[in-house]
C-alpha cells in the first residue's frame, strides 16, 4: 500500500423549526413557513496517524469566525482536532437560518436619523436570531466531526471535473452602471469538481462536489431550503446509498449566480420544479464523473490556518459623514441615507472619532491537504477570480489538485477581484450594508489572498 489516508464521514439534520427567520435577504418581511427540503452538515474527517483534519460542508447562508472559533473548541474537546485542522465551509444558501448578528439590529433601535426612521423600515430589521438554536447547531456542527471519526477506514480518492451550465456572472450593465443584472460576457467556470473516496474494497465512501454559484436562486421564498444543492446532493444519495456520504462545498462565487431570468433578460426567483430539475442535471453530472474517476492511495494529510489581514481602501471623512447624518444623503450622489447604512455612518464616526478605525479586517485563511488533494478555504463572499488563480497556479507549481472553498470560517463580505472594483457596483459598495468595514476592500487583496494561499499550500508539502 502507498498510501496511509484514512478517512471517515458522516452527516447531520440541521434543519432548524419553522419559525426561524432566514437569512440571505435583508427584504424579507416573515419567518420561515415551510421545510421544503432538510438543511445537512456533512463532515468528513481525514488522518495519516500523525495529523488528523476535517473538512465540514454546512447548509447555513454563513457564520461568523467568533462560532466558528466555539465549534471548534467543541470539536477539539470531544475529539482531540486542534481547532486550526478544522474547516467549515457554508453552502451559503438563501433560504437557510440567521446565524450571524450583523450588527443591523432589531425594529426600533435608536439611531441618530433625520426625520426618524420610516415606518416599513421597522417592520422588520436583520437579524432576528434564535439564541436555542445556534447553541444546537454548534453542538451538531461539532458532533458529526466525532460521529465521522467512528467510521475511519483506509480510502482511495482522486478528483475529476465535469460541466454545469446553471452559473452566469451577475455584474451586468445598464444605462452605465454596474447592476444585479445577466453580463454573458462575463467571467464564469461551469466547472463541477468531484471528489470520490473509496474504501479498499472498491466501494463508495464518500463523494464531495463544488461550484462555484450563489445558491439565490429564490429571491421571494420563505420555506427552508439548500438552494439547488439540496435535490442534487439527493439524488446522488439516491444512487449510492447511505453508507457514501455526499456533501457540497461552495467555490468562490461573489459575482456569480443562478441563470434563471425573465422575458425582459432581468433575473428572477425560481420555482422549485425548476430547482428539482436543476437537481437531477447537476446530480447525474456529479454521478457521471464520479465513475469516471479511477481513485489512488493517498500520501499524508497536512493542515495550516493563519490570522490574516483583508486591507480597506480609503475611508470617508468624518466630516462626510457627520453631512450624511445631519442631512440624511450622501453628500457626493445625493442618494438617501437607508436605516442600515445611517447605522453604518454612526459606528464608523465612532470609531474615527475614537481613534479605533482599523486599517483592515482582520480574518483567517486555512489550507488542508490530502494526499494531492487541496482545500484552500476563503473567508467570505470571494469573486470567482480568486479561485480560479490559486487553481491554477496550485496545479502549475506543485501538480496539486485545489478544491477552492468561499464561506470557510468567516464572513467578510464580498471580496472583490483586482478588475472588478473600479467597476463599483452592489458588492463593492456592500460594505455599507453589512456594517463590516469602513470602506471596500483596497486593490491588491487579491494579490494578498491569493499569493499567501499559494505559500500554506507549499507549507504543507513534505520537506525532502
Amino acid at each position: 500500500m502507498s498510501g496511509s489516508v484514512r478517512m471517515g464521514a458522516a452527516k447531520v439534520n440541521i434543519t432548524p423549526p419553522v419559525g426561524t427567520h432566514l437569512g440571505g435577504y435583508g427584504n424579507r418581511n416573515q419567518p420561515s413557513d415551510d421545510i421544503h427540503d432538510e438543511l445537512y452538515a456533512t463532515a468528513y474527517v481525514f488522518t495519516d496517524g500523525d495529523t488528523t483534519a476535517a473538512v465540514i460542508g454546512a447548509d447555513l447562508v454563513d457564520i461568523s469566525l467568533q462560532r466558528t472559533h466555539a465549534v471548534r473548541e467543541k470539536v477539539t474537546a470531544l475529539t482531540g482536532i486542534p481547532g486550526s485542522h478544522v474547516m467549515l465551509g457554508m453552502t451559503h444558501a438563501h433560504s437557510g437560518p440567521n446565524t450571524k448578528d450583523w450588527g443591523a439590529g432589531l425594529p426600533g433601535a435608536t439611531v441618530p436619523y433625520p426625520g426618524g426612521i420610516p415606518d416599513e423600515e421597522l417592520t422588520y430589521a436583520l437579524p432576528i436570531l434564535d439564541p436555542d438554536y445556534l447553541e444546537e447547531l454548534e453542538n451538531k456542527l461539532a458532533g458529526v466531526v466525532a460521529m465521522a471519526m467512528q467510521g475511519f477506514q483506509t480510502v482511495l480518492g482522486d478528483i475529476g471535473t465535469g460541466e454545469y451550465g446553471l452559473a452566469i456572472n451577475r455584474r451586468g450593465e445598464r444605462n452605465g452602471a454596474v447592476v444585479n443584472c445577466p453580463r454573458p460576457d462575463g467571467l464564469v467556470d461551469h466547472s463541477l469538481p468531484v471528489l470520490r473516496f473509496d474504501n479498499e474494497s472498491g466501494e463508495p465512501a464518500g463523494i464531495i462536489f463544488n461550484y462555484a454559484c450563489h445558491p439565490t436562486s429564490m429571491s421571494d421564498n420563505f420555506a427552508i431550503s439548500a438552494d439547488y444543492i439540496g435535490p442534487s446532493r439527493s439524488f446522488v444519495e439516491d444512487v449510492y446509498g447511505d453508507d457514501c456520504a455526499v456533501g457540497f462545498l461552495l467555490g468562490c462565487h461573489g459575482d456569480i449566480r443562478p441563470n434563471y431570468t425573465d422575458e425582459a433578460g432581468s433575473f428572477r426567483s425560481a420555482v422549485f420544479a425548476e430547482l428539482e430539475r436543476e437537481g437531477r442535471i447537476m446530480g447525474a453530472e456529479v454521478v457521471k464523473v464520479r465513475e469516471g474517476i479511477s481513485p489512488k492511495y493517498l500520501d499524508g494529510v497536512a493542515a495550516v490556518s493563519v490570522p490574516i489581514v483583508a486591507p480597506f481602501s480609503t475611508p470617508p471623512t468624518a466630516a462626510y459623514l457627520r453631512e450624511a447624518l445631519a442631512s440624511g444623503a450622501f453628500p457626493d450622489t445625493g442618494r438617501r441615507l437607508p436605516f442600515c447604512k445611517a447605522r453604518w455612518a454612526q459606528r464608523i464616526l465612532r470609531q474615527i472619532e475614537a481613534g479605533t478605525l482599523a486599517d483592515g479586517l482582520e480574518t483567517e485563511l486555512q489550507v488542508i491537504r490530502v494526499g494531492h488533494l487541496v482545500f484552500v478555504g476563503f473567508p467570505g463572499e470571494f469573486f470567482l477570480e480568486y479561485g480560479m488563480e490559486t487553481r491554477t497556479r496550485v496545479k502549475d507549481i506543485f501538480g496539486l489538485d485545489v478544491v477552492h472553498v468561499s464561506m470557510a470560517n468567516d464572513m467578510i463580505g464580498y471580496v472583490p477581484s483586482d478588475r472588478e472594483i473600479p467597476r463599483g457596483g452592489y458588492e463593492v459598495g456592500s460594505y455599507q450594508d453589512d456594517e463590516l468595514a469602513p470602506s471596500h476592500y483596497a486593490l491588491g487583496t487579491q494579490g494578498l489572498f491569493v499569493n499567501r494561499a499559494v505559500e500554506l499550500v507549499a507549507s504543507t508539502l513534505p520537506r525532502t
